[in-house]
């Protein structure tokens, strides 16, 4: 698509202390205390659902991995 149509898209979610981010879907949670959780390498991870959390845990390099 034309990159002036899609500018929204294109910037990545930055997450914040009340509001985190699933880091498979990338998608901002807004009650991280009712979110499901993993720990990884000993830092906490937030996720919108079972399916990003089973991804996550069974590859989670796959999803921390920089651009």
């Amino acid at each position: 698509m034309h990159p002036e149509s899609n500018a929204e898209f294109a910037k990545k979610v930055v997450a914040t202390p009340g509001h985190p981010v699933c880091p498979v879907c990338e998608m901002r949670l807004s009650r991280p205390t009712e979110a499901l959780t993993t720990t990884h390498q000993g830092e906490k991870y937030y996720f919108c659902g079972e399916w990003c959390k089973d991804h996550f845990v069974a590859k989670p390099e796959r999803f921390l991995a920089g651009p």
